[in-house]
């Protein structure tokens, strides 16, 4: 693959917003192993990035509560 054009779509990934960037690279490399090869292959950051096990920012559903739960508490 030519480098100037893996640059060119590396920087397009990249001014996407993170979560959607992710979830555009998991959902190509999903389609084959060829493509998540490539991936993996010409754009190794993008790829650490999709495959990175730490959770994307606004990952966690804000319904969750902010203080610890305890143990010992009764329901009321």
């Amino acid at each position: 693959m030519e480098s100037h054009l893996i640059k060119e779509i590396e920087r397009r990934f990249k001014r996407m917003p993170t979560p959607r960037r992710v979830s555009e690279i998991k959902e190509f490399m999903a389609k084959s192993e060829t493509n998540r090869n490539l991936v993996q292959k010409a754009f190794p950051e993008l790829y650490r990035e999709a495959t990175s096990s730490r959770q994307v920012d606004g990952a966690f559903s804000s319904s969750e509560p902010d203080h610890p739960f305890e143990l010992g508490a009764k329901p009321h």
